[in-house]
């Protein structure tokens, strides 16, 4: 078996609520409608109508200006009903009346009970009508002396003013008081695009209303940066057209990484590709991958990323959100891709010459042209005689012994056959049964040997086979089996004084880490049919179903070249079952904070302080299901023209889960469906959950 085909998937659980979120905190919706201010509507022209009892021609009746009692509001000697400026405020009171049909009580602006032409500052903005005069600086018919905004950006005037009437406050300081100007923050955008509604909304909710404040919605981004151009009168940019400015949405191009995030990553906000590779800048962040090298991206390394919304159960989105995508294919070829090669050799009395071959070729014929067949292969080597007791052996004999666990060092494993040498031992049968055993199992053989005890975790048997290697035993003999097939030339336990393993023990245990034990013959022996049998018992066979066992003459020579022969067979022509199987990353975690609110985690990862961390299962929560595909036709991203191959055998048509019999070298697929997200609830920031899937080639 092989394990050794690694595929990482992320998922990306993104918060999809964003423009909800800022609508309700003051974001604008865009409109192509006219700026309009709120002020008081404009009275339709109609024939002026001048009572009889206006000695002053204002349009305002004598009555109404008090000529019973000889009113003078200010007080210049001249009763109001024959001055032109009653409050002398320097506006005519013609124009204060504010009417077209002089019937009517003339305006009062600010609804203080005082009429305009009375009142010195008649919109009751604390700005004098005297200053104000009857210029209209927004241009909506309104002298600003009546205008309650005059700069028409639907703030009142009195907001933008501040508390000192004298000292009118000038944000940007341009000397162009704010309740004048039309962008009080010089941010080239109009105050009217970011204070729609009238009201000081603050969307980043800093206490800087948006019309002053750089940075509207806190992303980072200055507002200047975010208007689309420089030109106050032009309508800001909505980069996605979601109805948000860009200048208050946090995530301008809407591919889901927040705008924050792309600037910490130098990543375009308004481009959901900055590189143009085809993968989104979310994703490859969310990755890891660089979102400015068209040539970095997940799928250029073979691994697999999807989005995957969340869907409240509580609250259920209309319609609800699916993964994106909601399938991919994986491809890859089945060749063998990494193999830990293990000599067992009988160094009895007769195996001078094979040891000796052995030695001579492993550096210059074995492990080079191996290494040629299966790219990341490490070699062992191992030696046998038999018990030393009963006549089984003689003194000096070894059931088994290890020269070298699995090394990629070609000199450490060229070494370790140079020490081997012949022992004892001319007398026929051998200990092949229990050395495989413990070659298997890594356990000792009672008193005759220890157990192994110096593997790193996921290293397995005696020789250390790494983690996602085939173990590949090459077992080299002349005599027939101690305890071989079939109960075959059975040990005495009570000679032993303990019950060795079994050849059934021995085959179950091979078969448990996916061994294949290839046989080499010495002579012409009674070896072979024992060799042959346990080449079929672990599946050593070639495609006709011939067991891989090698004849080579009795002096040992050729053996380099069989060695070669029979890797490369096992590596090219050994038909195998490939499935996969998913692993859940265990670093995978979300947090709530003290309310079970979901929060985004500290680095780490770990929670921030408050905060509780879960533990999520991407594989149980993300993964609905990975099967064959028996199309094929699919390229392999990281091989341009390497298609997989449709029609292959699966072990059920109707629900197949993995191949059947497959060639080595065979590329194939296998897709991946991705469950709707109903658990794991989002944050404001992407959140990244790892898994892998491996390849298992038996």
């Amino acid at each position: 078996m092989f394990k050794n085909l690694f595929f990482k998937i992320v998922f990306l659980l993104v918060f999809a609520g964003f423009s909800e979120i800022f609508s309700g905190c003051g974001a604008s919706k865009v409109s192509n409608d006219a700026a309009v201010d709120g002020d008081v509507v404009d009275i339709p022209p109609e024939e002026i109508i001048v009572p009889v009892d206006d000695d002053d021609g204002d349009c305002i009746s004598n009555e109404m200006e008090g000529k019973s009692s000889d009113v003078d509001t200010d007080g210049d000697g001249k009763p109001d009903y024959v001055d032109d400026d009653s409050d002398g405020d320097t506006i005519p009171d013609s124009v204060e009346a504010g009417r077209t049909n002089c019937s009517l009580p003339p305006r009062d602006s600010d609804g203080d009970g005082v009429a305009d032409f009375r009142s010195l500052d008649s919109d009751g903005n604390g700005i004098s009508d005297s200053i104000e005069g009857t210029r209209d600086s927004d241009g909506d018919t309104l002298p600003d002396f009546t205008d309650l905004d005059n700069d028409g950006d639907s703030v009142n005037d009195s907001i933008e003013i501040g508390p000192d009437p004298s000292q009118p406050v000038d944000s940007d300081h341009d000397t162009i008081p704010d309740y004048l100007d039309t962008d009080s923050d010089n941010d080239t955008i109009r105050d009217w695009h970011e204070q729609r509604g009238g009201a000081d909304i603050d969307t980043d909710g800093d206490t800087i209303p948006n019309r002053l404040d750089d940075d509207s919605d806190g992303d980072g981004w200055s507002d200047s940066d975010e208007a689309g151009d420089s030109d106050p009168s032009t309508q800001p940019v909505d980069t996605d057209r979601d109805g948000i400015y860009d200048f208050i949405d946090l995530d301008s191009d809407a591919d889901g990484l927040p705008d924050s995030l792309e600037r910490e990553h130098g990543t375009s906000r308004t481009n959901s590709d900055t590189d143009g590779d085809g993968v989104t800048d979310l994703i490859e962040v969310g990755y890891g991958s660089n979102p400015l090298d068209p040539a970095d991206n997940p799928r250029a390394h073979g691994d697999f990323v999807f989005v995957v919304p969340y869907n409240d159960p509580a609250d259920p989105p209309d319609p609800p959100l699916e993964p994106q995508p909601p399938k991919d294919t994986l491809v890859f070829s089945t060749n063998i891709r990494q193999a830990d090669v293990f000599f067992a050799i009988d160094t009895t009395g007769s195996m001078g010459g094979e040891i000796s071959n052995l030695a001579t070729t492993l550096s210059s014929t074995i492990i080079p042209q191996i290494s040629a067949t299966i790219s990341d292969v490490w070699f062992g080597v191992s030696g046998f005689d038999d018990y030393p007791v009963g006549g089984y052996g003689t003194a000096g004999d070894r059931v088994f012994y290890l020269e070298q666990r699995c090394t990629a060092s070609a000199s450490e494993a060229q070494s370790a056959v140079n020490n081997l040498s012949v022992h004892n031992g001319l007398d026929l049968p051998e200990s092949q049964t229990s050395a495989l055993y413990a070659i298997a199992t890594g356990l000792g053989l009672d008193g005759y040997l220890s157990s192994q005890d110096s593997c790193l975790p996921g290293e397995v048997g005696y020789p250390c086979f790494r983690n996602g290697s085939i173990p590949i035993i090459i077992l080299i003999t002349d005599a027939p089996f101690h305890n071989g097939p079939s109960g075959a030339n059975p040990y005495d336990p009570a000679v032993l004084g303990f019950t060795p393993p079994a050849y059934d023990e021995a085959r179950d245990a091979l078969n448990d880490i996916h061994a294949k034990v290839i046989g080499v013959n010495s002579g012409s022996t009674p070896a072979a049919m024992h060799l042959q049998t346990l080449a079929v018992d672990t599946g050593s066979v070639d495609r006709a179903g011939n067991p891989l066992v090698f004849q080579i003459p009795a002096d040992g020579s050729g053996l380099g070249d069989q060695v070669v022969t029979a890797v490369s067979t096992l590596a090219n022509q050994v038909p195998i079952d490939i499935s996969t199987e998913p692993e859940n990353d265990s670093a995978n975690i979300r947090c709530v904070d003290s309310n079970g609110k979901p929060v985004v985690c500290c680095e780490g990862p770990s929670p921030c302080t408050g905060d509780t961390s879960m533990p999520v299962n991407a594989v149980l929560e993300f993964i609905d299901r990975i099967v064959p595909n028996l199309v094929g036709g699919v390229e392999d991203p990281e091989h341009a023209g390497r298609f997989c191959v449709g029609g292959l055998t699966v072990d059920n048509p109707a629900d197949p889960h993995y191949f059947e019999n497959v060639t080595p070298g065979t590329t194939v697929c296998f897709d991946i469906y991705v469950r709707r997200n109903t658990t794991v609830p989002g944050v404001r920031e992407p959140q990244l959950f790892k898994a892998f899937i491996q390849v298992i080639g038996d």
